[in-house]
């Protein structure tokens, strides 16, 4: 557990984590981002989907492409809290189509 503090005007870097996160907004406005579409390391994430939390609304997220901003005047808090979990494993495009696919696992990732 813990508080994450997020300065005014301040852009997030999208990343993963293998974690299950629950994060709670305290107070301010804090933007979450997420990829409009499937994620292609090759062309980038694009424009992001940007979701506004206001106090007392709380995200789940495990595994998603995700940046966390504060595109307002204010300081926003948040309480996060962190629950280990698998690694996300998904096919491998162009993998083999027996029974048995090749798949990737889905580490912690930032992309800067």
């Amino acid at each position: 557990m813990y508080y994450l503090d997020v300065a005014p005007n301040s852009e997030g870097v999208m990343h993963r984590t293998t974690s299950t996160d629950y994060l709670i907004v305290l107070k301010g406005t804090l933007s979450f981002l997420t990829p409009q579409d499937s994620f292609d390391a090759g062309t980038g994430y694009g424009t992001p989907k940007e979701t506004l939390c206001h106090p007392g609304d709380t995200l789940v997220q495990r595994g998603i492409m995700h940046a966390l901003s504060n595109r307002t005047d204010q300081w926003v808090r948040v309480l996060g809290v962190v629950a280990a979990s698998d690694p996300n494993r998904v096919p491998v495009e162009g993998g083999p189509s027996s029974t048995t696919q090749e798949l990737r696992v889905l580490d912690d990732s930032w992309l800067a």
